[in-house]
């Protein structure tokens, strides 16, 4: 809610001039400013940790190696919000057919 919150005021007060964030100079610019630094800030040591470690304790519990862990522990710092909504989103949806299908209106929704 917190990182959220950080996004809505960094599009509601923009950088004047704007950022190139494909330059070096760009993401300077862009970290001297206390609003895009506590929203950084958030997204790496917060909600990357949490959604990684989320991902390493269920590859974990499935059987999945350590090793095959890194390609999604790297995608995580790099789109983490969006990826770490698609697993809620996921984790969401199992939930729903997991309580459909033990109320027995699975033949109402057509769960794959």
């Amino acid at each position: 809610m917190l990182y959220s919150a950080a996004m809505l005021h960094n599009l509601k007060y923009p950088i004047p001039g704007g950022v190139e964030i494909m330059k070096l100079e760009g993401i300077i610019k862009a970290f001297s400013y206390p609003d895009v630094t506590f929203a950084a800030w958030m997204h790496f040591a917060a909600f990357d940790c949490l959604i990684g470690l989320g991902i390493v304790r269920d590859a974990r519990k499935v059987g999945v190696p350590h090793w095959m862990c890194i390609p999604c522990l790297l995608l995580c710092m790099l789109v983490g919000p969006v990826f770490g909504t698609l697993v809620i989103v996921d984790a969401c949806t199992a939930m729903t057919r997991i309580v459909v299908r033990r109320l027995g209106f699975w033949h109402i929704f057509r769960f794959a």
